[in-house]
């Protein structure tokens, strides 16, 4: 039976909710937010099958050389609906064109992020773009498990965790099935983001539309909500409430502090990220524009990419420049000094959420002065300097 006795331990992959022979694991949501399972005991028989999926206690190493790119598709539609270069829409048009199934997260109608299934190219809006918050797995491990049993050709994108879970669920490889995992700061807490909308909603006094956590038109990270009344909220990541509180690590679920996921333990064919700091190394790949940095892990994932080589413009690089700028690629990110003093006031319910995040968040004249001179030292010298 699988028991969490502290928050750090449960990464929410809902691995052992798909498992369970008996249905007797319910993803619950806590007081932060975030999903946990919830056992009936009355009907758990004790297999230990929850405990042996679960990715928090059975960590993987997997021998690899990976091959290290920067990336951009050659189609400048793609690349602009996309985050970065446009990887994964490429790949995801590649399956869908070979009658294959596409999971990833989505909005659904009360923009809550659900991990979802297409299989049409109508659809692959919805999985496109970051969502910055923590996806519900819900019941697509076990529908995956029956799309290879069809023998259909299955693309299955999510963070590190959500690919180790389905890795130990399924307990074998397919040669069908495609594991595609971002590079991932950490997953922010789906109970504060609602919240947050709703302040967004209060203000507008409308219903909204759309989302989108990466608006080209302002900056390479920005949030774009837009309402029925074709009214915008638009501010780029500085400036952004919910973004500052992402960004400096304040809402983030208690397991991504020591993620047990990163530095190439997923099990992933292929693994992408913004490739922060291209330009230093490649005049011709200005991150600010989109550019993806691609890291092909497996033979499945590199005949893959060599497969669809001629959709992008590509140069390699080395891991190495890759991790000078993006850490996250082998390290977890770091705990917010004031994260359990936010949300022992966030469970209190009695604090509006903006001046909740902006008391959290707010930075006096020296912070901002040095994260300032620290992003310029990022960009030239990258994430250790």
């Amino acid at each position: 039976m699988i028991k969490i006795n502290s928050k750090k331990e449960c990464c929410g992959c809902a691995a052992c909710n798909n498992i369970c022979p008996k249905q007797c694991i319910n993803m619950k949501m806590d007081e932060e937010g975030f999903l946990y399972p919830k056992v009936n005991e009355e009907k758990c028989t004790d297999c230990g099958l929850c405990e042996k999926v679960c990715p928090m206690l059975n960590i993987n190493i997997y021998d690899m050389k990976p091959g290290i790119y920067a990336c951009k598709s050659k189609d400048e539609e793609i690349k602009f609906k996309s985050s970065s270069g446009g990887v994964f829409s490429v790949i995801a048009d590649y399956v869908l064109d070979n009658n294959g199934i596409v999971y990833g997260a989505g909005f659904n109608e009360e923009f809550e992020v659900m991990h979802m299934m297409i299989d049409n190219k109508q659809d692959l809006q919805k999985l496109r773009g970051s969502k910055y918050l923590q996806s519900d797995i819900n019941e697509s491990f076990e529908k995956v498990k029956e799309y290879l049993k069809e023998n259909r050709l299955v693309l299955f994108s999510g963070t590190p965790c959500q690919i180790a879970g389905l890795n130990n669920y399924l307990n074998k490889s397919n040669d069908n099935l495609i594991l595609f995992d971002i590079v991932c700061h950490g997953v922010p807490s789906p109970g504060v983001f609602k919240s947050y909308l709703c302040y967004i909603k209060d203000i507008f006094k409308e219903n909204i539309v759309n989302i989108n956590f990466r608006a080209k038109e302002l900056a390479i990270q920005a949030l774009k909500i837009t309402f029925a009344n074709s009214k915008v909220y638009l501010k780029n990541s500085g400036d952004d409430l919910y973004y500052k509180a992402f960004l400096s690590n304040l809402i983030l679920r208690p397991s991504c502090y020591n993620c047990k996921s990163n530095n190439f333990r997923s099990g992933s064919d292929i693994t992408v990220a913004d490739y922060w700091g291209a330009s230093t190394k490649f005049s011709d790949y200005d991150e600010k524009k989109g550019v993806s940095l691609v890291i092909t892990k497996t033979k499945k994932g590199k005949e893959l990419f060599n497969l669809l080589y001629d959709k992008f413009e590509v140069v390699e690089s080395e891991l190495e420049h890759a991790i000078k700028y993006n850490p996250n690629i082998i390290k977890s990110c770091s705990v917010h000094s004031n994260r359990d003093k936010f949300f022992i006031e966030y469970k209190k319910n009695r604090t509006p959420i903006n001046n909740l995040m902006m008391k959290y968040t707010k930075e006096c004249f020296t912070k901002r002065v040095l994260r300032k001179v620290k992003r310029i030292a990022i960009s030239k010298f990258g994430a250790n300097s």
